[in-house]
């Protein structure tokens, strides 16, 4: 049943990008000013992709991008939700020029007459490594998400210390930050450091806004009693969360923020909601943790 709904959703959007995908439509989107913002997805895996594209497609649209829905915020603004089909190893391993990547998409939000370009992942990250100046409209709503999550966990589960995984990276060092702000107990953690003894016998919230990789490396330092947030996208694999499971730590995920209508839902555990870097500046979203 599943794979007969993801052709139709894969059909319809070959039937919306033929409509809409055009200079044509893009003027129009520019006269009427539908769009306040460009959100663009890539998969981290190729079956991220297939959720959305055909085959075909995802050897076309390595970095061109494609129309996949459209999103209506909390203030009525709406997004318009594109992706390609390059994945995270691309990004990273140099297969895509991304300053050409960039100045394309940057063009397409124009096009367009989307008022701000949102991107999501590492890929904020790697074009600022890269030399890339951009508006870094992801890390302020990203910072903010991850911290308004950090304090319901902590009113909600009375945790004594945050640990950081990922604690100088681009959102890990403002998230560090920003906890330290509101007075809570933050101990940073990043590549090749250990996992702090200084926690033993606390209740620790261990926040994750590293990879996934930063999970494997530190697991066997967790413990029962302990809480662990993830942020990054993928997500914990099943065998991960077995881990965490068997070791008694209890595991929660941001989706992201809820929004009035996003078509076609995204898959997996950003089920019903928008991720945290596809939110706007300055509006309020209420924030969907989920279980895992």
């Amino acid at each position: 049943m599943k794979s007969v709904q993801r052709f139709f959703v894969k059909f319809f959007l070959e039937f919306v990008n033929l409509l809409f995908n055009n200079t044509f439509f893009a003027f129009l989107s520019r006269r009427l000013n539908l769009f306040q913002a460009l959100f663009l997805v890539y998969p981290a895996e190729r079956r991220f992709a297939e959720h959305f594209e055909f085959s075909f497609r995802i050897k076309k649209n390595k970095t061109s991008p494609f129309i996949i829905g459209f999103c209506i915020h909390p203030n009525w603004k709406m997004s318009l939700c594109v992706a390609v089909s390059s994945t995270q190893r691309d990004f990273s391993k140099g297969v895509v020029n991304l300053k050409l990547f960039h100045k394309n998409v940057l063009s397409f939000s124009r096009c367009f007459g989307c008022k701000t370009t949102h991107l999501a992942g590492e890929l904020p990250s790697l074009l600022k490594k890269a030399g890339v100046s951009r508006e870094e409209v992801e890390r302020e709503v990203t910072v903010a998400a991850v911290t308004s999550s950090c304090l319901q966990i902590v009113s909600k589960h009375g945790v004594d210390i945050i640990v950081v995984l990922g604690s100088a990276g681009y959102i890990g060092k403002k998230v560090c930050e920003s906890l330290e702000y509101r007075g809570l107990s933050v101990v940073g953690v990043d590549l090749g450091e250990t996992f702090p003894s200084l926690i033993e016998g606390k209740r620790a919230l261990v926040v994750n806004v590293a990879s996934r990789q930063a999970l494997d490396r530190h697991m066997l330092s967790f413990r029962g009693g302990f809480i662990f947030l993830n942020e990054v996208y993928p997500a914990p694999t099943k065998q991960q969360l077995q881990d965490l499971k068997g070791r008694g730590v209890k595991a929660f995920h941001i989706s992201g923020g809820r929004v009035k209508l996003l078509f076609p839902a995204l898959p997996g555990e950003y089920q019903g909601a928008l991720p945290c870097c596809g939110m706007l500046q300055g509006i309020s979203y209420e924030l969907k943790i989920r279980v895992l």
